[in-house]
């Protein structure tokens, strides 16, 4: 295991030019995990992987163990305030949460309303409530609102010999970031199992299990700029099914059909006229975990479920399903273990697949030296900082500004987070650096368009 000790400065990608580029191969490693990780979510911020509060051999644990993708180190292990697993993660302007989740035991288990924040800033946890305990809901991000949608808010059964009797919930706990204050609304149905994406303002759940164990073809899509609801409906009910949104369609993949089948069907939405295509998987299986890396989305893993006792039935997947938005093609990859409950995210130019049975203590890392090159130095958010050096307040603006929500994040040059706003109107952004010490940051720039560095000089 490496750890992370006295890491020298580095150079952020996008900050770096060069005539041509070198080729390179992507290719896969392993990292070993301080601590076991199954039913658990993981985030990225800032360069670093947050991997949840976690099951494991021994029972629960309140571990979050941080990986440092700009040192390929593990960084540190922080504490939530209660041991759990399947609580929800999401993460953005320099804050993690994990939220809800299962406590105490599988066979009196409790479920939680907690939501533990890390700021990365100060370094300090505080909490919130949900307004009622649930576990395996889902998080996202969208137009400055997040969103804590459906889940598990009873449970029981031995998940063997007695059949597992679940309560479902349609509760949608919505955090305005902007105020600091809470709402709620309601999903369609109420259900667990949800395949959740989103992109900019539009936040989809997909599909999903009832209390009864049956699945469903509903589909709820949330727009944060008009906070309205709408549905529609899959081709096929299923749940267990993983979602991901890329250049304006969103991607609906595999997941378990009412008769305990598995699915290879991937629903392919396009948002913007709402029409339907589809494509195939390479194997049928549920549970995948995904990630959208550049113009690439990864489907990793997953397997074959048990809807009446609730359990995931081995041998697991280790497949990974990628698709190619530039080159509108699907290709293949395969992980050395097969994995069920695990969890996947992205930072920087690699793809993360951890834990989860089948590999515990494992992390699959995938490396693509050519996104880091094409991607982060890209100019596909033009933007100038003025004046810079700047000693108090600055102004960004966006050349060719398209009046869409982009975030912008200043970081020290050891990868920390000072600052973290949004630019709502995606043209221009007055920020007060008066209270930076004197020295070289970096100011990056993200939204649908992608993501753009540049030096900042504070005198």
């Amino acid at each position: 295991m490496k750890l992370f000790t006295n890491p020298q400065k580095w150079l952020v990608c996008g900050l770096l030019t060069c005539a041509c580029l070198t080729a390179a191969i992507s290719q896969w490693t392993v990292e070993q995990m301080p601590n076991q990780h199954g039913q658990f979510s993981a985030v990225s911020l800032g360069g670093r992987v947050f991997f949840g509060p976690a099951s494991s051999f021994s029972g629960f644990h309140s571990h979050v163990d941080v990986y440092n993708a700009e040192y390929g180190a593990w960084e540190q292990t922080l504490e939530v305030s209660t041991p759990r697993c399947n609580a929800a993660g999401v993460a953005t302007e320099g804050r993690v949460y994990f939220a809800g989740g299962l406590s105490n035991s599988w066979l009196s288990p409790v479920m939680l309303d907690v939501v533990d924040i890390y700021d990365t800033l100060s370094g300090e946890w505080t909490t919130e409530s949900l307004s009622e305990g649930r576990s395996e809901l889902s998080a996202v991000h969208a137009g400055g609102k997040l969103l804590f949608a459906g889940g598990i808010s009873n449970l029981t059964g031995d998940f063997v010999s007695t059949p597992t009797i679940i309560t479902t919930s349609s509760v949608v706990d919505i955090y305005d970031l902007a105020t600091g204050e809470w709402s709620t609304a309601n999903l369609s149905r109420p259900r667990v199992g949800m395949a959740a994406a989103v992109a900019g303002n539009i936040a989809v759940f997909a599909g999903g299990q009832t209390a009864s164990g049956t699945v469903t073809d509903t589909m709820d899509i949330y727009d944060a700029a008009t906070g309205l609801w709408s549905v529609t409906t899959l081709s096929e009910a299923k749940g267990w099914c993983s979602a991901e949104i890329l250049n304006g369609k969103a991607f609906i993949a595999g997941g378990v059909t009412g008769d305990f089948e598995v699915t290879d069907k991937v629903e392919i939405l396009d948002l913007e006229t709402m029409t339907w295509e589809s494509a195939q998987l390479s194997e049928a299986r549920g549970g995948m975990r995904s990630a959208v890396m550049g113009e690439r989305i990864f489907f990793a893993a997953g397997g074959k479920y048990d809807l009446t006792h609730y359990i995931w039935t081995s041998p697991f997947s280790a497949m990974v399903d990628i698709y190619d938005a530039a080159a509108q093609e699907w290709t293949t990859d395969e992980l050395q273990n097969g994995r069920i409950n695990h969890a996947a995210a992205v930072a920087r130019n690699q793809f993360f697949v951890a834990g989860g049975a089948g590999s515990f203590d494992e992390v699959e890392i995938f490396t693509d030296p050519t996104f880091s090159a094409a991607r982060e130095r890209s100019e596909d958010i033009g933007f100038s900082i003025f004046p810079n050096p700047a000693s108090g307040q600055l102004r960004l603006e966006v050349q060719n500004g398209n009046n869409h929500a982009l975030t912008v994040q200043i970081f020290d040059l050891n990868g920390k987070l000072l600052k973290a706003v949004e630019m709502p109107n995606g043209n221009w952004l007055s920020m007060n650096v008066a209270d930076m010490n004197a020295g070289i940051y970096i100011v990056k720039i993200s939204g649908e368009q992608g993501t753009t560095t540049k030096k900042l000089v504070k005198q």
